[in-house]
């Protein structure tokens, strides 16, 4: 056995272990409660779990090669957290927000102003008027105080943990400058995000089109969706088409956050991932596109004129390869920076580069004289083996004074004899489709044509007069003129001179570039009309 002494002395060692232990702890408590009671019962009420977003990326997008085309690109985003500035005064509060507007060239209260564009998208100025369609594609939030909560009496409401982005694209410096002054601006908060980056630029600019801003007019449908004030959605082109798909699903995380609302510690057991959207594959073939702007606008600069479109669709399957329009704008300028006076040129532009020409309606001009072509095929007016001579112009006779005569030229005023149908549109032959459209009737001559009924139905089933379906913001649907259209709009008579102008594309008749390439592509599939994706 162990010797009393021995026994004792260690018995006595450790009640003077367990005295001390007991003794540190009641100081420490001591400490805790009594000397630092009051500073961390304020720390513990400041630190705070609050469940917080987690961003998704949005799918990117391909051409018809594997390409890529659009890519997410990360960038400093500045975001101020509204609970945090709940109890500072007023004044500190103003200090705040003024400190984080100027760094980043974001005005802070709402101005009754007109619309311009920033870094970020649109901002306030003093600027010229605007067309109304050109500001609602534009208008977004212009001000910090615009992206918080408001109470149902408008008033904003500083309350709230989620951190709301007020400039997801801040110059490296300018997100150094706020980092380096976060101690004393509490509830801003800077960290890093993805933004859109086009490579192809201004080459698929009306095609992809762009991100931005939820516009106040449309906000309602988008917060019923489950998007926030201060979300990013497709603007235009495929962006905005298919923003169902390239929207991911964003994932949430508890975290413990302290009285300026920065993140403390994040529990990792209440993470959700976020799911990035799905990826697109375009139709589109970016080389092919990149040649047929080259060809646009060498065809522009000779011909002296500033804009046109060309569309390319393969008729075996409908595919659109190629959709170009110029000018053009760098779909950039909407995420990766540009400044303001950059914004306020592509707005006032005359030369209208934000509009997509592809899309929009004008006079097909001598495209149309295939539509008109196969129509008199079709119903017999002429065989392929019908020729009608052409001697630069014709004369029709006024209804009712046989004297008075209306001269219809061809643009070939010495004439191209005989043609055939092939010929008449390897020729663009004008006197032909008159008469194939309206008839000839000079010298005592009274050969019927096709007339406007027909021609209209025929121009219809070719998809004139009605949208594509092309799932692309803007595109219109035209039109197919007729006699009760012409006397609504213009009080005039609809006469054989206007089927004669009906029969090469001029008139009334209005088509997009799309609907003639999609017009074209039937003839050359055998008849049939396809839905054209991009």
């Amino acid at each position: 056995g162990v010797p009393g002494p021995l026994r004792t002395t260690r018995l006595i060692g450790l009640r003077a272990m367990v005295v001390v232990a007991l003794a540190a702890l009641l100081g420490r408590q001591w400490q805790i409660q009594v000397i630092r009671g009051a500073e961390l019962r304020t720390d513990a009420r400041n630190n705070r779990y609050v469940a917080q977003e987690i961003e998704a990326d949005r799918g990117v997008v391909y051409d018809s090669k594997g390409e890529q085309v659009v890519f997410n690109r990360p960038r400093f985003t500045a975001s101020i957290v509204p609970g945090a500035l709940a109890d500072i005064s007023a004044e500190a509060r103003e200090h705040v927000l003024d400190t984080v507007a100027e760094r980043i060239g974001m005005s802070v209260y709402p101005r009754a102003a007109s619309v311009r564009v920033g870094r970020s998208g649109p901002r306030d100025a003093q600027g010229g008027a605007q067309d109304d369609a050109v500001r609602a594609m534009f208008a977004a939030p212009r001000s910090i105080v615009r992206l918080m909560p408001v109470n149902d009496e408008g008033e904003t409401v500083w309350a709230g943990w989620q951190p709301i982005p007020i400039d997801r694209n801040v110059p490296r410096d300018a997100a150094f400058r706020l980092m380096e002054r976060q101690g004393d601006l509490p509830g801003v908060l800077v960290t890093e995000s993805s933004v859109r980056e086009y490579p192809a630029g201004p080459t698929l600019a009306h095609i992809l089109g762009f991100t931005g801003a939820i516009p106040e007019e449309e906000a309602d449908g988008y917060l019923a969706k489950d998007y926030r004030a201060y979300d990013s959605v497709g603007r235009s082109g495929i962006e905005a088409s298919y923003e169902d798909v390239l929207r991911g699903r964003k994932g949430e995380q508890i975290v413990v956050v302290d009285a300026h609302g920065r993140p403390l510690r994040r529990l990792e057991t209440t993470r959700r991932e976020p799911v990035p959207g799905d990826n697109l594959e375009l139709a589109i073939d970016l080389t092919f596109q990149q040649a047929a702007e080259e060809a646009l606008a060498r065809g522009l600069r000779k011909s002296g004129s500033k804009s046109g479109a060309v569309v390319a669709i393969d008729p075996r399957d409908g595919a659109v390869r190629a959709l170009v329009t110029l000018p053009t704008f760098d779909n950039n300028m909407f995420s990766t920076g540009a400044s303001p006076e950059a914004f306020v040129k592509l707005l006032t532009d005359p030369d209208l580069p934000l509009v997509n020409r592809a899309l929009t309606g004008q006079p097909p001009g001598s495209t149309y004289k295939i539509i008109t072509a196969s129509a008199a095929l079709q119903e017999g007016v002429i065989t392929g083996q019908t020729r009608i001579v052409d001697p630069g112009a014709i004369y029709l006779p006024h209804a009712y004074n046989p004297a008075a005569r209306q001269q219809f030229v061809c643009w070939n005023r010495g004439g191209h004899g005989a043609l055939n149908v092939v010929g008449a549109l390897a020729q663009s032959c004008d006197v032909f489709f008159y008469e194939v459209a309206g008839g000839y009737y000079e010298g005592g001559a009274n050969q019927a044509g096709l007339g406007s009924d027909r021609l209209g139905r025929y121009a219809m089933a070719f998809g004139l007069g009605a949208l594509t379906g092309i799932e692309l913001v803007g595109e219109v649907e035209g039109l197919v003129p007729d006699k009760r259209w012409l006397a609504a709009h213009n009080r005039e008579y609809w006469g054989t001179g206007q089927t004669y102008n009906m029969g090469i594309g001029q008139s009334y008749s209005l088509a997009t570039p799309l609907q003639m390439a999609n017009a074209t592509a039937a003839v050359a599939n055998g008849g049939t009309l396809d839905r054209p994706p991009p």
